[in-house]
């Protein structure tokens, strides 16, 4: 169970005090191919990630974490199963009802950055505040201070290409968070880092969860399952206690 501790005030549509968990999956499947060449990459995974919880997710390449970590966020469609988020409905929903989710209570950290190549790395972490129905003050004053916490003040106005593989995953992780979002879905968040850069992140993502928010992070570090609360491994298409 997660260490949940309220410090901060509840976000719309996300009551701390619910005995709901933030993340339910049931019974997701995905499958690639067809015919002879079909293959279940997920089949009939289950999931619940209360508030407060910080899950680690592992297994070798190609077992399908990206992918999971696609259809909890509504950035893939599931085959069959259903995904809630913050008690909103994923697996079924319309795009604009996906797009107002994951604006509204997920936070994306991808592992290969998917930053704006035309913006600065402050522009990138600021984006979010420009969207429709953002609180745009208080997301950009946010934002600022995510990017001093992760120690980009420095390289705020260098864009991607003029950036080092782990500045870019820093900033990438302050995009993700400047919404302050219930749910933080993150793919490999230090595997571009040194290791002090590393844990700084690790901190980052553990505080979130401890402020009763929850992370389900994809990872192969041992350093970074061993700040979890649990940790998973899929292999075969089923997730299980590692």
């Amino acid at each position: 169970m997660g260490r949940g501790r309220a410090l901060r005030p509840p976000q719309p549509g996300v009551p701390l005090t619910s005995a709901d968990p933030i993340l339910r999956a049931r019974g997701l499947v995905k499958v690639h191919g067809s015919g002879r060449a079909e293959r279940r990459i997920l089949d009939g995974v289950d999931l619940e990630v209360e508030r407060g919880e910080l899950v680690a997710i592992v297994g070798r390449s190609g077992s399908g974490k990206s992918t999971l970590l696609q259809l909890l966020g509504g950035l893939d469609r599931a085959d069959a199963g259903a995904v809630t988020v913050a008690g909103r409905p994923v697996a079924g929903a319309s795009e604009r009802a996906l797009s107002a989710l994951r604006r509204e209570e997920i936070g994306f950290v991808f592992q290969f950055f998917h930053l704006l190549p035309e913006l600065d790395g402050e522009a990138n972490v600021l984006l979010p505040s420009t969207l429709p129905g953002a609180d745009g003050p208080a997301v950009a004053a946010r934002g600022r201070a995510l990017i001093e916490q992760l120690s980009l003040g420095a390289v705020a106005g260098l864009r991607p290409h003029q950036l080092s593989g782990g500045e870019q995953q820093r900033f990438a992780l302050a995009r993700a968070l400047v919404g302050d979002p219930s749910l933080v879905l993150a793919d490999e968040p230090i595997g571009n880092l040194d290791a002090a850069a590393g844990a700084v992140v690790l901190d980052l993502l553990r505080g979130i969860a401890d402020d009763g928010r929850a992370v389900v992070m994809v990872t192969h570090q041992p350093e970074a399952s061993a700040r979890a609360d649990r940790v998973l491994r899929l292999q075969d298409g089923a997730l299980t206690p590692a």
